[in-house]
């Protein structure tokens, strides 16, 4: 089991709802959940397939108040319109969450 770090900083109720309404989210139940106890965190070492030849592994998932900045740093209004980064792979990739706490990636 893959130990995903613990919290850099634990967000507020009312931290998490600005972060939602400044981006035009609506973050799933599990996702506040997780926030809760991995908010910022750096998991050990991992990999997830994202194509049958290719893998990727996640280095930190985003402290929920810099959801918004990193947005801008992607300048990509079609991506940004419906989806925003909740994690930063190799590379500075970014692994992508919908806005409408849909399930999914």
């Amino acid at each position: 089991m893959i130990d995903l770090g613990q919290s850099a900083r634990i967000p507020t109720l009312e931290d998490i709802a600005a972060v939602e309404k400044r981006i035009g989210a609506s973050f799933d139940p599990a996702y506040r959940e997780f926030i809760a106890h991995h908010n910022g965190a750096r998991p050990d070492y991992n990999t997830c397939t994202v194509a049958p030849d290719n893998s990727c592994g996640i280095d930190q998932f985003l402290d929920i108040a810099d959801i918004a900045g990193r947005m801008l740093l992607l300048a990509d209004d079609v991506v940004s319109a419906l989806f925003f980064p909740f994690a930063e792979g190799e590379s500075s990739n970014c692994f992508m969450m919908r806005k409408d706490g849909t399930p999914g990636v």
